[in-house]
């Protein structure tokens, strides 16, 4: 019993952000600009905890991964808005940033969506680290004390974009979570040879 309740915490770290969103909207649209910014970080950082859980307690599920991917892109959309209505001329002044951020965002779920009807959810090494990076960033920007990490932020954002897509062109069929593009490498090219040698079995 004590078991199965460690591990349904994954679950409920994703379902801590989903139930975020809306409470989000409700801090930024009352204008309490506080609590709406510790609230985003704590549903961004869940995301790295939700993940590492699961692999360790061996409680990851196939639902669980797509719930979390689309768990992961309502907080970024919700607190884009928010970040929107709370911090106007911030959002004006790092426009051209908060435009990579979006499309590092935008691009690969639209890809994933298109290729594999599925959004990517990799969840590599990559993703987890800048993301915590971008919430960090986020803090210092929005709280006036510098902006240069979160310019920084969002092109490594990109970077993230730009590998998930080079994964998915990779791997020709969806294959779950991946650490890395280096990963998918190694997995193609086994994958290559194990095709190489199962026809020259077949021709022999």
């Amino acid at each position: 019993m004590l078991w199965s309740s460690v591990r349904s915490i994954p679950l409920a770290l994703t379902i801590f952000r989903i139930c975020s969103a809306p409470v989000l909207l409700y801090l930024a649209a009352v204008g309490n600009e506080r609590l709406f910014l510790w609230l985003a970080i704590a549903a961004l950082l869940s995301d790295v905890l939700d993940g590492a859980l699961a692999r360790r307690l061996g409680a990851s599920s196939e639902t669980g991964r797509l719930l979390d991917s689309w768990a992961d892109l309502l907080i970024a959309l919700v607190s884009f808005a928010g970040a929107t209505l709370l911090w106007p001329d911030t959002m004006r002044r790092e426009a051209g940033f908060f435009a990579l951020v979006l499309a590092a965002l935008v691009i690969p779920n639209a890809w994933g969506l298109l290729r594999f009807r599925r959004l990517l959810g990799y969840h590599t090494l990559s993703a987890k680290s800048s993301g915590v990076f971008l919430a960090v960033s986020a803090v210092l920007l929005f709280t006036g004390l510098t902006a240069v990490p979160f310019r920084v932020a969002a092109f490594v954002e990109l970077a993230v974009a730009a590998e998930y897509i080079a994964i998915s062109l990779m791997l020709p069929d969806w294959t779950g979570e991946m650490k890395s593009g280096w990963h998918a490498w190694e997995r193609r090219r086994s994958q290559a040879i194990g095709a190489r040698a199962g026809a020259g079995r077949g021709e022999s």
